[in-house]
């Protein structure tokens, strides 16, 4: 299955070398998050212009300045969550989801993504 991850320019040599091995998924609580290590977060879409959460809101870097083309062998996408199955596991995170555009695109993959599943790195954005 192929599927895409954007990142900012400052990492794009370490995953490209490492492969992803740093995603979170943050589960909202009443006191803050719960973080669970080991989520790679993807998206379907390769435009990085549909990117809701890519917003310097927060963070003072754009974080689409690079798109990575994803391919997830066939033995490994029963570790690939859509929205609805993230939130069955993690019924909180709907909150991730919700009011997002483009969230339906977006897709969660638990573990880490070698280098080897990284088949093409574009830059989108100077």
């Amino acid at each position: 299955m192929i599927l895409y991850h954007f990142c900012a320019a400052k990492h794009i040599k370490s995953i490209l070398r490492q492969g992803l091995t740093k995603g979170v998924l943050a589960e909202p609580t009443p006191d803050g998050f719960r973080i669970y290590y080991g989520y790679t977060w993807l998206t379907v879409d390769p435009d990085p212009g549909k990117q809701s959460w890519a917003t310097r809101n927060a963070i003072k870097y754009d974080r689409t300045a690079w798109r990575l083309t994803i391919e997830i062998p066939d033995a490994e996408c029963s570790r690939l969550y859509d929205p609805l199955s993230i939130t069955a596991h993690y019924p909180d995170c709907d909150l991730l989801f919700t009011g997002f555009p483009g969230s339906e695109s977006w897709r969660v993959f638990r573990g880490r993504i070698p280098k080897e599943w990284i088949k093409e790195a574009n830059r989108v954005r100077p």
